[in-house]
């Protein structure tokens, strides 16, 4: 009974964490997503996506700008969909997204630290 409990809280952890609505998905089938859950819970990687994320963080108030980057990141950095996910003029999108850029110094390749960074913070607020 403990287990299958402790495997439903890590399976709803998950799935909150992908920003994704699955109706149901055993366990046994997220695979990586599996593995990254200790990733996700650990305060080491909650502590970097708070120092990743910090100077947005710091200007976003209204978590506009962080909503709008982790639905950017999460559509493939299409301006298009995202404002359609969003609800707001793509030219906005593309606004929010030069702003972010100019707010966080980091490297391209380092676009999924910055998309579980996203996800994590999103979980610890």
């Amino acid at each position: 009974m403990k287990k299958s409990l402790a495997e439903a809280q890590e399976a709803s952890t998950i799935a909150q964490a992908g920003g994704t609505r699955t109706a149901v998905q055993h366990i046994d089938e997220m695979g990586m997503q599996r593995i990254l859950f200790g990733w996700y819970a650990s305060q080491e990687f909650a502590d970097f996506a708070a120092t990743l994320l910090r100077p947005v963080l710091t200007v976003d108030r209204d978590e506009e700008l962080l909503r709008t980057l982790e639905t950017y990141l999460d559509n493939q950095s299409s301006p298009t969909v995202t404002a359609d996910v969003l609800g707001v003029h793509r030219n906005t999108v593309v606004n929010r997204v030069v702003r972010i850029r100019q707010l966080l110094s980091v490297d391209p390749d380092q676009r999924l630290a910055v998309q579980l960074a996203c996800r994590v913070v999103n979980l610890r607020a």
